[in-house]
């Protein structure tokens, strides 16, 4: 996070899972073996067993880290989360409860958001918490969804025109994800998403800058609006 931020993402994307003491860590995997050299999982051991462990990953090393401190690290610099909530069928009945408990308020304080695959997840957080930010993962575009989410995270490949159209109109957004090469990059900008999730930020800044100085960004947005009836209570936004 702290290389990253010198980047000046708008979010920075990361994981957290629930350990055995009911803390949360910092983590994408849902065993520890690959990176820690510790074949557990997050819920099998407790948040300062977990932080002993050091991670190795490309060529860096650091202690695995608890999601306060780094919270607490992103809030201090002023970071926006965007905060993924894994699950497995070995979680509390009440992790969310816990969640929302040590950290709505920080969340709500400084407009971090929170996604998940689990759909539970953004049931439970919309109905005990409705003003959080909450965005439900898609991997796939089956058919638009109904559901109180506030956004979608969309795997990019399978990311269409109908599916932002039908997004404007319900008043949510959507964010593609991962979208790391040239020609993804240039094919979802053009779809006007309001989030690009990438492991590429440099790229994508640069992608970015390029796609809105091109005169025919002006020539897409006419028919983009020319399509879609006007409503001043819907807005759409490129952004990292």
């Amino acid at each position: 996070m702290a290389a990253t931020i010198k980047e000046h993402p708008d979010f920075i994307e990361m994981d957290i899972h629930e350990t055995k003491d009911h803390q949360f860590v910092v983590m994408h995997d849902e065993n520890l073996k690959n990176l820690t050299g510790v074949n557990r999982a997050p819920y099998q051991l407790t948040l300062a067993q977990i932080t002993k462990l050091i991670a190795h990953e490309n060529g860096h090393s650091a202690h695995v880290v608890s999601f306060d401190d780094y919270l607490a690290y992103a809030n201090k610099h002023h970071q926006k989360l965007l905060i993924e909530i894994k699950t497995t069928p070995h979680d509390s009945k009440n992790m969310i409860d816990i969640f929302l408990k040590k950290y709505q308020k920080d969340i709500l304080k400084y407009h971090h958001e929170v996604h998940s695959l689990d759909y539970n997840v953004v049931r439970q957080i919309k109905s005990k918490a409705p003003k959080v930010f909450v965005s439900y993962i898609l991997p796939y575009n089956f058919t638009y969804p109904q559901t109180p989410a506030n956004a979608y995270s969309m795997e990019q490949s399978t990311l269409t025109d109908s599916f932002i159209i039908e997004a404007l109109f319900n008043q949510q957004k959507v964010y593609a994800w991962t979208v790391n090469t040239d020609s993804e990059m240039n094919r979802v900008l053009w779809l006007n998403t309001d989030g690009i999730i990438t492991d590429n930020l440099s790229s994508l800044d640069g992608k970015i800058t390029d796609f809105y100085d091109d005169p025919s960004y002006a020539n897409m947005i006419f028919n983009y609006i020319t399509v879609i009836p006007y409503n001043n209570s819907m807005t759409s936004e490129a952004s990292v």
